[in-house]
């Protein structure tokens, strides 16, 4: 066979492949992206339970100060990839505990991903 004749029976091959490989490295790409927005969703939750704790464990600090500062701080860094928030605040004499919930944007259909974010800080105290 010549050259010539194999190069015809190929044709369209690139094409084909190209057509069914191209939605599956699509896909993968969203995929990268979403754990990257969940994960630093996840990071978000996590930084205002902290401040909020540190906050509320503060000398003068309380519960809701504590929960002022966490919503305030997801309000300055989470934008718009995380919503529907809730920030639960509980203290002891000991320590503050705070529990960040929120859902994250989503880009693959039919996926809601959440994510929980929590801090536990001791309570601060003076001593003489």
């Amino acid at each position: 066979m010549r050259r010539e004749q194999v190069w015809r029976r190929d044709g369209g091959a690139a094409s084909a492949e190209a057509s069914i490989l191209m939605p599956i490295v699509m896909l993968l790409m969203l995929v990268a992206v979403q754990i990257g927005l969940v994960e630093h969703a996840r990071q978000s939750a996590i930084a205002a339970a902290q401040a909020g704790g540190q906050d509320a464990a503060s000398v003068g600090g309380t519960v809701q100060t504590g929960q002022a500062a966490a919503e305030t701080f997801l309000d300055r860094v989470s934008g718009n990839e995380l919503y529907g928030t809730t920030v639960q605040v509980s203290a002891t004499e000991e320590t503050v505990t705070v529990v960040v919930t929120g859902s994250v944007v989503s880009l693959l259909p039919g996926l809601n991903p959440h994510v929980t974010g929590t801090a536990q800080v001791p309570v601060e105290r003076l001593t003489w």
